[in-house]
Order: structure tokens, then C-alpha cells, then sequence
């Protein structure tokens, strides 16, 4: 999978996910999201390395350990990636 490609899948869930995220950044496999808390009132950061091979994920931050919306996240964007990477 090349970057563009990434970032592609990265702006495809970002806007899936609009209610709960803030904004994402992409640096090559790197991505850092801002998200909302569950009350809508406080927003948290965390980054993420995706492996362009495997779609595997290493958080490398993330302000609220207990969030939902990262771990939604990944799991959306490694969807797409894998089917990408299936065909």
C-alpha cells in the first residue's frame, strides 16, 4: 500500500466517524486524531502507526486509555486496509 492510498482510507473513516472526531493528521503511516469526549465537551489526542504490509496498529499515545472512538478507529481503517491489501 503506498501513502496516498493511506491517506485516502485515513479521510474516508474521518469523514464515517465525523460526530466523534475532531480532525486527523497523516504523516506517511502515522496518524494523529483529536476526538471528542462522550459528553462532547472535552477533546483528547491520540497517535498511531499503521504498517503499510499488514495493517497492523501501534499506539504511540493517547490521552484517555478508556476511549472508545481510537480503538473505532483502527478498527475502521484496517478494515479498509486490509481490503486493499486482499486484492
Amino acid at each position: 500500500m503506498n501513502e496516498s492510498e493511506f491517506k485516502d482510507i485515513v479521510k474516508d473513516v474521518e469523514s464515517e466517524m465525523r460526530d466523534s472526531l475532531v480532525e486527523t493528521s497523516v504523516n506517511g503511516f502515522s496518524v494523529e486524531i483529536v476526538y471528542k469526549s462522550s459528553s462532547g465537551k472535552q477533546k483528547h489526542a491520540a497517535n498511531m502507526e499503521f504498517d503499510k504490509n499488514s495493517g497492523k496498529c501501534t499506539i504511540t499515545f493517547i490521552a484517555y486509555p478508556t476511549a472508545s472512538t481510537p480503538n473505532q478507529f483502527i478498527e475502521r481503517v484496517q478494515d479498509r486496509m486490509r481490503e486493499v491489501l486482499n486484492n
